[in-house]
């Protein structure tokens, strides 16, 4: 069963609209009345089905300017570079087998050296990819998928596209089961080119794990990269990342520690330090190193998503709610914003317990239209207090294959049910060491 897959730029239902926006159904009603919210309607009279199109909606949002409206033009190239980007993916797919079957996949030696237009294409590609933001992440696309045009045999062409698949889900409505898909098709075709690269082994075993739940064939994956290439920076980062959802802290804090000192700029690995020292317990050296990153790159999500967490888990609210509205503004999330403003309300009228009963509401209306999980309601209800709910909704999660029930075992929400057999249940059943 794959992973439900969101909806890419269109809403189908007044409900769906509302939750977008963080508003009651009554109120995008009148606002299309009175304010020209663009709402469409399929044929078949006044009460027939609507949607809306989440370009025109953000054009509307912001005032429907020139800029908005030329966004809004480039929607259908964006849907269009994706459904190219998975006929890409089925080709390439395809070739893969006929490649099992007849040459084994036996590494292509080249003729020679990528054109030179190519490699610019990837220099810039790579680039892009390290912004780590919806826009460097839809540019990287553009320019490794260029690439491969231009010389389908270019291996870490086709690694940067993995890599790239395996993050934009994280920043944009690229569904998890496509975007997996395709890195985890975008890696096996880099290494039937050439399997001597650590990553695109590195980006493989993200997507077996984190997209298909094969947590054997991503640990054989990692360890055959940090084999090639004991120096790939992204090898043993993406690895420790992967032990802590394993709830493996020690070999997490080790194999980071060795990102970091291979890429000590990295903003990225220096932020998921910070996170791993959390989960060891190292709560001091977490918050300074996650307060000095957020400090050294304000506008980078990764520090406030953290520090957000940990102030929700253990306060002050204060500092969770700051923390909210600044990540929320970070990653344009309207629906954070909603959660954040829910959550504000909330404790101004009843503390913590008020504030988490309000993000709680909130949830659980997104999670009707599908733009919450399962999984992340349960952590609302294990802040609460209520074990019972929290089991019933991770087992919802597990039901469809969220990708965010996969890291349960490490993560410190779920501490207090780690001795729970039903618990331990639904850990076996995510999928076996």
């Amino acid at each position: 069963m794959n992973a439900p897959e969101r909806p890419i730029g269109r809403l189908e239902s007044w409900k769906a609209v509302a939750a977008y926006f963080g508003r009651d159904e009554r109120t995008v009603r009148r606002w299309e009345t009175e304010r020209g919210l663009p709402i469409h309607r399929l044929p078949g009279g006044a009460r027939s089905r609507v949607y809306a199109d989440v370009t025109e909606l953000e054009a509307w949002r912001r005032g429907g300017g020139a800029e908005d409206r030329a966004k809004a033009a480039r929607a259908p190239k964006l849907l269009r570079r994706w459904l190219y980007l998975g006929v890409i993916a089925a080709a390439a797919a395809a070739a893969l087998v006929v490649g099992v079957l007849w040459f084994g996949l036996a590494p292509k030696v080249r003729g020679g050296p990528p054109p030179i237009a190519a490699q610019r294409l990837y220099v810039e590609g790579e680039a892009a990819w390290a912004q780590r933001s919806p826009a460097g992440l839809n540019q990287a696309v553009d320019d490794f998928s260029a690439a491969t045009r231009l010389d389908p045999d270019y291996a870490e062409a086709w690694v940067g596209l993995a890599k790239t698949f395996d993050l934009i889900r994280e920043y944009t409505l690229v569904p998890d089961a496509q975007a997996f898909q395709q890195a985890r098709t975008a890696a096996q075709r880099a290494i039937a080119l050439d399997d001597r690269l650590a990553e695109a082994h590195t980006a493989l075993a993200f997507a077996d794990y984190w997209g298909y739940w094969d947590a054997a064939a991503a640990r054989g994956e990692f360890q055959r990269a940090i084999a090639l290439d004991p120096k790939s920076s992204l090898a043993h980062h993406w690895f420790a990342t992967f032990l802590s959802s394993r709830n493996e802290t020690s070999a997490a804090l080790r194999e980071i520690a060795r990102a970091r000192a291979l890429e000590p700029a990295s903003r990225a690995i220096r932020a998921d330090q910070g996170a791993l020292l959390m989960q060891a317990g190292r709560t001091a050296e977490a918050l300074a190193a996650l307060r000095a990153a957020e400090a050294a790159d304000p506008g980078f999500r990764s520090p406030h998503s953290y520090l957000a967490g940990y102030y929700l888990m253990h306060g002050p609210e204060t500092e969770y709610l700051k923390e909210c509205d600044t990540l929320a503004k970070v990653i344009r999330n309207l629906p954070g914003e909603s959660e954040c403003d829910s959550a504000r309300k909330g404790f101004v009228a009843g503390g913590r317990t008020g504030m988490l009963q309000a993000m709680l509401t909130d949830r659980l209306d997104r999670l009707r239209v599908g733009s919450a999980t399962a999984a992340s309601v349960a952590r609302i209800y294990m802040l609460l207090g209520d074990k019972a709910q929290a089991l019933a909704l991770l087992r919802q999660s597990l039901s469809r294959r969220d990708p965010d029930v996969i890291g349960l075992e490490g993560d410190l929400r779920f501490a207090p049910l780690r001795g729970d057999p039903a618990f331990q249940q639904i850990i076996r059943e995510v999928k076996p060491s």
